[in-house]
């Protein structure tokens, strides 16, 4: 048992009990309390430097999720902006977990993973494609041979239409750190020169609007300047005025006290009601950071 509470933070933590060792320990007052300590009260709660996966300790973010699934059912494309470690990927799993009720489905895709950022937008789309078909759950890979600047857009139409015909769910595709494929931000000379940027985009954009019905997408990061220029090397920028632009703010003190007492009072600790403002004031509502103090 110990080792199964200890291969991941974010399990529901359980206390064994024997009959026999209740018996052993009958004159103990304390046994219970005891095992509790033991198997309970040692796990820092507190320690979370990830996303969040699941929503057993997620706190605070209902709103920015519900504005991005309502984004999708209203056909508009969303993105979601922030300081680092305020939560967005915490936000972005929230939205896959709720969207499913919606008869839709929410595609992660991780911009800094080298099969996007450091390839050219054909292979982009290729690798976008086959992670709509690996959530969908269809047993299809495509072959990248097929995937030329002609083809890419009309094979990832097609996949969006096999994909919906065979679930009857539409795809929101969600692009997360949008940086590393950003005009001006890429490490990637060709992205950040805008050539690959553009076309990318426009594939993208160009899907959307021919499947406005069965496709959106929502784009994440810590800089919504990809959707601020208007012009990307003397071409119109594809996603200017074209995305529902949302930011992330600080928790509020209300928040700040869900999040501190629920976890705090799962370990045994009490914190007096004057803290929660001051954790507020002092750490600007950064959840990350008033984890880190408590």
């Amino acid at each position: 048992m110990r080792r199964y509470n200890n291969t991941s933070k974010e399990a529901r933590i359980l206390v064994p009990f024997s009959y026999e060792g209740i018996l052993r320990q009958k004159g103990d007052s304390y046994v219970f309390r005891n095992a509790l300590r033991n198997y309970f009260f040692d796990k820092d709660l507190f320690a979370f430097n990830d996303a969040l996966k699941t929503d057993l300790y997620f706190f605070g973010r209902q709103q920015q999720v519900m504005e991005i699934i309502n984004g999708h059912l209203e056909q508009r494309n969303t993105g979601l902006f922030g300081l680092r470690k305020t939560g967005k990927t915490s936000i972005i799993y929230d939205v896959k977990r709720k969207i499913k009720d919606k008869n839709a489905f929410a595609v992660f895709v991780s911009c800094q993973n080298p099969e996007i950022s450091e390839v050219s937008w054909v292979g982009s789309i290729y690798y976008v494609v086959k992670c709509i078909y690996e959530e969908a759950g269809i047993n299809c890979t495509p072959d990248i041979s097929d995937y030329s600047e002609q083809t890419a857009v009309s094979l990832m139409r097609e996949a969006i239409s096999r994909v919906y015909s065979e679930t009857k769910k539409s795809v929101m595709a969600i692009f997360e750190e949008v940086e590393h494929i950003t005009y001006r931000k890429a490490s990637n000379e060709k992205w950040r020169y805008g050539k690959e940027s553009i076309s990318f985009w426009k594939a993208v954009r160009s899907v959307f609007q021919e499947q406005e019905s069965h496709f959106t997408f929502c784009i994440v990061g810590t800089n919504p300047i990809c959707t601020e220029y208007d012009v990307i090397d003397k071409t119109d920028n594809p996603i200017f005025c074209g995305v529902s632009v949302s930011y992330i703010p600080g928790f509020d003190v209300q928040q700040t006290r869900d999040m501190v007492r629920k976890l705090g009072r799962i370990m045994g600790i009490r914190f007096d009601e004057t803290l929660y403002s001051k954790l507020t004031e002092e750490y600007g509502g950064h959840p990350f950071l008033i984890r880190c103090v408590c």
